[in-house]
């Protein structure tokens, strides 16, 4: 993960969020959001986590400077912690087209085109043109995995 941050939920578990160019269920190059650490080691830039995943950790930030860092790790943070935890920091942000934003950041990376911008008429016509090759390209991808762990 490269950048990454330490999360505490309001359950007291701390997990990871960030960036990850490889990971074994999403295919990576894209914001993930892990499982409880089991372990840290920020001098050697490992961790574990409750899942059993191991992750080569580079450029620690912290949470507050997510939004500065990266919007797209900020509005991931929304999605895939902060509503779940019932702490949205943008009360304004409309969640469905963050969403499908968020998911074409990854998809532009995974087909090397431009990421649209988060505008809903623009986000909704880069999906009408690049869907069907997205969807193509993780089908594949998926299929060469067969049998692997994770």
């Amino acid at each position: 993960m490269d950048p990454w941050c330490v999360v505490t939920l309001a359950s007291g578990a701390d997990v990871l969020l960030g960036y990850a160019l490889r990971h074994s269920r999403t295919g990576g190059l894209s914001w993930v959001r892990s499982t409880p650490i089991v372990s840290l080691d920020e001098e050697a830039g490992r961790a574990e986590t409750e899942s059993g995943r191991r992750y080569a950790l580079g450029r620690r930030i912290a949470l507050i400077d997510l939004p500065r860092v990266s919007e797209e790790g900020f509005i991931a943070y929304i999605l895939l912690i902060a509503r779940e935890e019932g702490t949205i920091p943008d009360n304004n942000l409309d969640l469905e087209t963050a969403a499908l934003w968020l998911m074409a950041q990854k998809a532009a990376r995974w087909l090397h085109v431009d990421p649209p911008r988060r505008a809903r008429p623009e986000l909704d016509a880069w999906w009408a043109e690049h869907q069907e090759a997205y969807l193509a390209m993780r089908a594949v991808w998926k299929r060469g995995r067969q049998g692997e762990d994770g």
